[in-house]
């Protein structure tokens, strides 16, 4: 009740502030405007509880330059919100002034979101889910909206509209997503809205696009190399795609104790070992073979080194001299394939698989020459063109 006592009160004084600017003959815009918004009014509430109750007053006494005056000043004090936008776009339509230059990109959607929440409000929820709004009077908003409602149709009446024109006119009567099908239609299709909402949301993907992941998976050795068994391995990569070219840096590290005993040859003498722990850090290029859809597949290989700690013993914790530690080194002649799935644009899944040609030398030791299989399953973020071409507003607003 008291918000309601306070709203009717300052109507009431903003109504004759009104009645009187009315009445003088020869006052300009900024003049007018200046009167109304004196330099001390800078607070954004402010300046929305009044724009939005002067202009409609304005507006349906075909004061229009003062109206506008009122819009301009509120839009240059503060940001863009939906409701200057909408009162631009409406305003612009009925006197014959519309451009494109209204609604330059695609945050116009948003400001159309915001309207159809207000729109189907009821009890003021709008204003927690939308802090475009600064005024906190829920029946402003709503007379406000009845305004802009009649301005709409009025120039629904009109028949020489544009069709972004009709559209504009059509959405703020009808607010919903279904009113986007209307941009499918060929009258659209040299228009910059059609042009706007036919975009990549997250823009056109350059040539050259990085990517990151995580991966874990397990290393399946053959050969005298089985003696070491299979191990599960966790790593990483970062990289960059250039067109269907990668290059990456990689990071397995292989961990578990091997299942047989081996030995290796510590400071001159032959010693058992089960202790087991592989290093590989890899230069990796690959090659995009085909890709559908949200999925694409890889030809994948690379060089790099390979180190098992084959044995480590702590003599003296307190000094890391005299520890004794015994590695084993190869070279790491890897190639594969690696098919990844989209689960967003920007997230992906990999399904990997490689072989690697190696050969650790255990001089004196167990012979441990052979290769290794490794599979993983790899989670990254990186780019699929289809999936970025295909996120548009349009597409989100319509399915289609």
């Amino acid at each position: 009740m008291s918000s309601k006592i306070l709203l009717t009160s300052r109507f009431s004084t903003l109504l004759l502030l009104l009645l009187l600017l009315i009445t003088k003959p020869g006052v300009s815009q900024n003049n007018i405007a200046y009167k109304i918004f004196p330099d001390s009014v800078t607070d954004c509430r402010e300046l929305q509880y009044q724009g939005m109750q002067l202009i409609p007053l304005y507006y349906t006494n075909k004061d229009f330059d003062t109206a506008y005056a009122i819009l301009n000043y509120w839009a240059q004090n503060c940001r863009m919100d939906e409701t200057i936008f909408r009162s631009r776009i409406l305003f612009a339509i009925d006197n014959g002034s519309f451009s494109d230059s209204l609604f330059a990109n695609s945050a116009f959607s948003t400001y159309l979101d915001i309207y159809k929440e207000l729109d189907y409000d009821t009890t003021g929820a709008s204003l927690l889910s939308y802090p475009e709004y600064y005024v906190d009077e829920f029946q402003l908003l709503k007379w406000y909206k009845t305004f802009t409602d009649s301005i709409a149709y009025r120039c629904l009446t009109y028949t020489d509209l544009s069709p972004e024109e009709y559209f504009f006119v059509n959405y703020y009567i009808h607010p919903s997503d279904s009113a986007y099908m209307l941009l499918h239609d060929k009258a659209f299709v040299n228009t910059s809205l059609r042009s706007i909402v036919t975009e990549p949301v997250y823009g056109r993907l350059a040539a050259t696009q990085p990517h990151y992941s995580v991966s874990a998976g397990m290393w399946i050795p053959d050969q005298h190399l089985d003696t070491l068994g299979m191990h599960p391995f966790i790593g990483g990569q970062i990289g960059l795609k250039h067109n269907r070219i990668l290059a990456d840096l990689a990071l397995d590290l292989r961990v578990g104790a091997s299942p047989n005993t081996y030995q290796v040859v510590v400071d001159g003498t032959l010693t058992d070992t089960e202790q087991f722990f592989e290093l590989s850090l890899r230069f990796d290029f690959g090659y995009e073979l085909f890709q559908l859809r949200s999925t694409e597949l890889l030809f994948v290989g690379g060089i790099g080194y390979d180190r098992i700690n084959a044995y480590y013993e702590t003599n003296d914790p307190d000094d890391d001299s005299d520890d004794i530690s015994k590695g084993l080194n190869s070279f790491n002649l890897n190639v594969g394939g690696s098919y990844r799935v989209y689960m967003k644009n920007n997230h992906y899944l990999a399904f990997t698989g490689r072989y690697h040609r190696l050969n650790f030398r255990n001089k004196g030791g167990t012979d441990l020459k052979g290769n290794a299989l490794s599979l993983g399953l790899e989670y990254g973020l990186g780019t699929n063109n289809w999936l970025n071409n295909r996120n548009t507003i349009l597409r989100q607003k319509t399915g289609r």
